[in-house]
């Protein structure tokens, strides 16, 4: 599921939606690396799991 959501992600071609000349539609999207968006996702996950420990 995980690397679906990543290939989901990585794959979205922004040049189709006329993002680059029209950035205030779009100004929340960015392009970031496969292996930076696996980065954010492990750290949240794992800030996650250490939250759901806490309340147990």
């Amino acid at each position: 599921m995980l690397e679906d959501a990543l290939k989901a992600v990585v794959s979205m071609d922004l040049d189709s939606k006329n993002a680059i000349q029209t950035l205030s539609v779009h100004k929340d999207e960015i392009r970031i690396s496969k292996s930076e968006l696996e980065d954010l996702i492990h750290k949240t996950v794992k800030q996650a799991v250490e939250e759901e420990r806490k309340l147990c």
